[in-house]
């Protein structure tokens, strides 16, 4: 029994179809998983960066609670040339 040349074009079309469809699902997948690293190694980094930032808040702080308390009306008076 002989295939008709139609049927032959047909699924060569459809075998090249679902093959480009395969490599696009590889390259999705491909993609997807690179993705999710970047996600956790920047949200490892957000982590790192939000305890820096709350040292130094915290630093800062204990800087200001060390400084002599400043009357206000004075340094006001000082900063506008003694006016």
């Amino acid at each position: 029994m002989r295939t008709h040349p139609s049927t032959v074009s047909y699924r060569l079309i459809m075998r090249e179809e679902l093959d480009q469809l395969a490599e696009r699902i590889r390259q999705l997948t491909l993609l997807t998983q690179q993705l999710r690293q970047e996600n956790k190694d920047l949200r490892l980094q957000n982590h790192i960066l939000e305890q820096k930032i709350t040292v130094a808040g915290t630093r800062v702080q204990s800087i200001l609670e060390r400084l002599p308390a400043v009357d206000t009306a004075a340094t006001a008076t000082a900063l506008n040339g003694g006016a």
